[in-house]
């Protein structure tokens, strides 16, 4: 009978936590709401450097780095070396807009995809990817392989 008593409160406490734990994820919390809105801001400074339409990029963090995609770009068919310099221009633009901002202060690099895809989402393919680092003083190079 204690066994089974036993049994019981365990599995109750652990259905609590985990009802707990499913309540705590269900909300969003304060430093994911800021990192959506500096993500989005961050598209924006891209957009404005480039021309390009906000639709066209994507930007994510995944660990350490910053992500960015520049979907159908007309310099996926035009050489490395343009790609490269606007991808530059891109990093300028982040490092200027992540500044200052806590959310970010734990990137070490900056990944440029320029990707090609059909209209409907489907046969996307990389035709470049270029990255930068940062360096002790905090400013993001270009990386070279």
């Amino acid at each position: 009978m204690r066994r089974r008593s036993l049994f019981l409160a365990s599995v109750v406490l652990a259905l609590t936590g985990l009802a707990t734990v499913e309540t705590g994820c269900s909300k969003p919390q304060p430093h994911q709401t800021e990192a959506t809105t500096s993500l989005s801001d961050v598209k924006n400074s891209i957009a404005s450097v480039t021309g390009y339409d906000a639709s066209a990029l994507e930007v994510a963090v995944t660990g350490s780095q910053l992500m960015i995609k520049v979907i159908n770009s007309p310099l996926a068919a035009r050489s490395a070396a343009e790609r490269q310099n606007e991808a530059q221009r891109i990093a300028a633009a982040v490092s200027s807009s992540i500044g200052g901002k806590s959310e970010f202060s734990s990137l070490n690099g900056i990944h440029v995809d320029y990707v090609t895809r059909e209209n409907d989402g489907s046969g996307a393919r990389v035709v470049d990817g270029i990255d930068f680092r940062k360096d002790p003083a905090g400013v993001f190079q270009h990386h070279i392989t």
